[in-house]
């Protein structure tokens, strides 16, 4: 319980971070336009299941970076190889990276995306690393999630959608 409730408290502080800022997009796409978007990007072999490994493999996409490994070979690894990955290459986002490379794929304002990057920062140094990109994954799962511990493409978007309004 204390779990939950600590999650749901992140979710507030992600949605509450977010929600004194204007979502904007020059291409007037809407915010459940963009999670509709991110969510088809991760959905990489479009079961509607979206999985960790499919989340590692659309970021890199994102943010242009090259795997250490063919996309193959990730998605293959199950929760814990992918972690051991990330630890073993020093996985981190950094902050400047994501808004630039975010607003290059899906065309939000700089402020908007540097809001949300900054409300899944837990310890707001500008940088996530895989603590925290996991830790929004786990997010989904509690909050979102129906009970059978996996992110579906709906809970995947009800997650992003909702911290987007709340």
């Amino acid at each position: 319980m204390l779990g939950f409730v600590v999650t749901l408290l992140a979710v507030s502080t992600a949605s509450g971070a977010l929600h004194g800022i204007c979502h904007s997009n020059h291409l007037q796409m809407t915010e459940a336009q963009v999670v509709n978007q991110l969510a088809d990007l991760c959905d990489r072999d479009s079961n509607g299941i979206i999985k960790e490994a499919e989340v590692v493999v659309a970021f890199s996409e994102i943010l242009g970076t090259t795997l250490p490994l063919s996309e193959d070979m990730i998605l293959a690894m199950d929760y814990d190889g992918l972690l051991g990955i990330a630890d073993l290459f020093g996985f981190s986002v950094d902050r400047h990276d994501f808004i630039n490379s975010w607003h290059a794929r899906f065309h939000d304002n700089h402020e908007f995306i540097g809001a949300t990057f900054d409300a899944f920062d837990n310890d707001k140094n500008g940088v996530w690393n895989i603590q925290e990109v996991d830790g929004i994954l786990n997010n989904i799962k509690a909050t979102s999630d129906d009970g059978d511990g996996i992110i579906s493409r709906a809970e995947f978007v009800n997650y992003f959608t909702a911290i987007a309004y709340i």
